[in-house]
């Protein structure tokens, strides 16, 4: 799917620190669309089960995506970025990569745990392990239609790399990958 230009505008007032998009629209956290997903647990293949936040599209299915996160986590962003897509009518799952081996993790973007978010993506977490779990949630979504696969930070390297890797994509999308 290719970038909206109001999806840009509305994150460039986010990164302002504007209370309301241009749209006027409210929702997860006061921003954007209401919220459509949940966490969810989901068995990988390596048996571990891992949280993954899973939006249901909205209308007419359009189609499966993987929105896989930046280093800092499955963040309040990256929850609305799904909702964004579900009302948009793809289902979409985000798995927390990071989940075995710091559960929960979601960081800030300075101070100690953006120095964790580092160490996880570069030393602790396997970034083959992210690539098998975006595979495992595009294998949900794909007997239900086409899937796409859009990343953002270390998510846009794992998209990038299942771009060349993954025979079930329709479409992928890498923004600022780094790998």
């Amino acid at each position: 799917k290719p970038a909206r230009p109001e999806l840009v505008e509305q994150q460039c007032f986010l990164q302002k620190g504007k209370e309301e998009w241009p749209s006027g629209k409210r929702g997860a956290n006061g921003r954007g669309v209401r919220a459509m997903g949940e966490m969810i647990r989901m068995t990988m293949d390596d048996g571990a089960e891992i949280a993954v936040y899973h939006a249901w599209p909205e209308g007419e299915r359009r189609g499966g995506l993987v929105l896989v996160q930046e280093i800092f986590g499955v963040t309040d962003h990256i929850r609305e970025l799904c909702d964004e897509y579900a009302a948009d009518g793809y289902e979409v799952l985000a798995p927390a990569l990071f989940d075995r081996e710091h559960p929960g993790f979601e960081s800030d973007y300075s101070g100690p745990q953006f120095e964790r978010a580092v160490q996880l993506a570069r030393e602790i977490h396997p970034f083959d392990q992210s690539l098998k779990d975006a595979q495992t949630c595009i294998d949900a979504l794909k007997a239900k239609g086409p899937v796409f696969i859009t990343g953002y930070c270390y998510g846009g390297s794992v998209a990038w790399r299942m771009a060349q890797i993954s025979p079930d994509l329709a479409a992928a999308s890498a923004y600022y990958g780094s790998l």
